[in-house]
């Protein structure tokens, strides 16, 4: 009977996996692969010939040959011979210095968890030797490699992301699609030969688990049999159990069908959706691919793009962010930088991010730019702010506090201890320097006074200073006493030293050696600073107890003129501080050009 019992459940469709029909109702009822809802954070790769004259848009072509925009047509009567193609670029799309290594290991940089690369945009150029794309691909022109299969195997063996690929539906100028569109798509010759037979291809021979969709060239999704090639994807396909895809399928599907919605480029709705979606925007205000005429204005800062973060994984969306490589095959440095700055965030902020789940509200009702995530099995909520309130509280509207329950900030040491965190909503200078110095400390059981250490210690204590009187400057009444406070705040704070695995003796040593590191650039600060700011880096230099008084008695002022210098003087600091990138190989000449 028992035997009887377990065959019949191997037997039953209960033991099997689902099967889907080829109808949006059936396809529509997939659930959601569950990593893609975790994972929050991805980076988009548009890369293809288009990377080659690099100026404009990745619709060079396009907006050359087919509108003929002026802009294009006088590039290229500036900078090619008469009579050269856009098929002539092909050659030249020479990807040299393509390291699929080292674009995965930036890319893991990131704090990204999938990456999405085009294997084939509008262009019709596949970044594989696809046999249904004859002499236009990168096997056969160019590269003369295949640039999907190197990717992919640098992705799954150098990282934990998950490998995506992007996929052109239509192609502007192919013959085929051309002579479907004057039959008003009566007629089936191109994704049958071409389009379809691409799609089985990258899925079986690459096996992607991000599919992304695109360029329904105004076809509806019978044209492109959608439903039946999604129906095989889910049910037969080697990614059936994990692929996920977007709503790019036709004409009418977008927003309405498929695994998730992108519903327009850059969508970003900013309040909560019902069903999961993505924000695929670029770092690039105007263009996906790469442009050699870019400006530093055109491109987002690292503070936009946390921004971006914040309130896409907040809303219940991913975001998909863009980056253009060079036709060499080299991630630009401004898009390394920012790749770069969003890892170090999420390696200070990431457990507000993923695998976390739409609130009960999404951004405060109170204090604006405040936006919530939440994780239920921790039964945490986060609060994301992104600017340090000028009043020095951050008041929260929506969360309902319980005696007893609601963890509170209120204690002095413990909010010195928290600064470092609190500097990391706009960057991770402060951050990233106390966990090297954690790292250097934990290696060592003895006192850190390595020059490393040394200069690092000094930097964090500093900023963390800097940024507390200025809290403390707007969050209290001025009085004769507040420095003193302040002060003895800092330097006395037992367990906050212990943070830096360093005696008081020894920290109290490290501030009296800054003195000469800025002392010897006097000259040059007398001649530069205003006598105020002259009186801010005096205090700033002693940091003793009774060197508010003594410096105010120097320079012939009243305490409320050094004390409203230097907390003037203390966001400036910050203001630069903030935006520096630190290393071991130069922190030592940051400590020495402090001032």
């Amino acid at each position: 009977m028992l035997l009887l019992l377990l065959l019949f459940l191997l037997l039953s469709p209960q033991g099997c996996s689902a099967r889907y029909d080829p109808t949006w109702e059936s396809l529509d009822s997939r659930p959601l692969p569950t990593w893609f809802d975790e994972v929050k954070f991805g980076i988009f790769i548009h890369w293809g010939v288009f990377s080659v004259p690099s100026f404009g848009s990745e619709w060079f072509w396009w907006y050359w040959q087919k509108e003929k925009r002026q802009p294009y047509v006088k590039f290229m009567e500036t900078n090619y011979p008469p009579g050269f193609s856009y098929e002539d670029f092909g050659p030249l799309f020479t990807a040299e210095f393509f390291d699929a290594n080292q674009w995965a290991d930036i890319l893991k940089a990131s704090g990204a968890k999938y990456v999405v690369l085009t294997s084939k945009h509008h262009e019709g150029f596949t970044l594989w030797g696809s046999k249904y794309s004859w002499n236009w691909n990168a096997v056969s022109v160019g590269p003369k490699r295949d640039i999907v299969a190197e990717l992919a195997t640098s992705i799954r063996n150098r990282t934990d992301l998950h490998f995506g690929l992007y996929h052109s539906l239509f192609e502007w100028f192919n013959p085929l699609f051309l002579y479907d569109a004057s039959n008003v798509f009566k007629t089936r010759q191109f994704p049958t030969a071409k389009s379809l037979p691409e799609l089985y291809e990258i899925v079986t021979k690459y096996q992607p688990e991000i599919l992304w969709s695109d360029g329904n060239g105004n076809a509806p999704d019978t044209y492109w049999n959608s439903t039946g090639f999604l129906a095989w994807l889910y049910n037969d396909s080697p990614v059936r159990d994990t692929v996920v895809t977007n709503d790019r399928w036709g004409v009418g599907s977008i927003c309405k069908h498929g695994g998730y919605y992108t519903c327009s480029d850059r969508y970003n709705p900013g309040h909560l959706l019902p069903h999961k979606w993505e924000n695929c925007m670029t770092i690039d205000k105007w263009s996906w691919g790469y442009r050699r005429n870019a400006q530093l204005s055109d491109y987002l800062t690292i503070e936009e793009l946390i921004k971006q973060l914040v309130e896409t994984v907040s809303c219940g969306g991913n975001l998909l962010m863009n980056i253009g490589p060079t036709h060499d095959g080299r991630i630009d440095v401004i898009f390394q930088e920012r790749l770069r700055q969003m890892g170090d965030w999420l390696r200070v902020n990431g457990e507000a991010i993923y695998g976390t789940k739409p609130w009960r509200t999404q951004n405060d009702t109170v204090t604006p730019g405040v936006w919530y995530t939440f994780k239920p099995k921790e039964e945490t909520v986060f609060a994301i702010f992104l600017k340090w309130p000028i009043s020095g509280t951050l008041v929260l509207g929506d969360p309902k506090t319980i005696i007893g329950e609601t963890q509170s900030l209120g204690m002095e040491p413990e909010l010195l201890r928290s600064m470092l965190t609190s500097l990391a909503s706009t960057s991770c200078l402060a951050v990233e320097l106390f966990l090297r110095l954690q790292s250097a400390s934990q290696s060592s059981n003895e006192d850190i006074y390595s020059s490393n250490a040394y200069d690092m210690s000094l930097l964090v204590a500093f900023t963390d200073m800097l940024t507390t009187v200025e809290h403390h400057f707007w969050a209290r009444e001025t009085s004769t006493e507040w420095w003193d406070h302040i002060v003895m705040q800092v330097w006395d704070d037992e367990q906050w030293l212990q943070n830096f695995r360093m005696r008081k003796a020894t920290f109290m040593g490290l501030c009296e050696a800054l003195t000469p590191t800025l002392r010897h650039k006097d000259t040059r600060l007398r001649a530069a600073l205003t006598v105020e700011k002259r009186v801010a880096i005096a205090v700033w230099k002693l940091a003793t107890p009774d060197s508010y008084r003594s410096v105010a008695k120097q320079f012939g002022v009243e305490k409320s003129t050094v004390g409203n210098v230097l907390m003037q003087v203390c966001s400036d600091i910050n203001h630069i501080l903030l935006r520096r990138t630190v290393t071991l190989g130069n922190v030592h000449d940051i400590a020495a050009g402090f001032a």
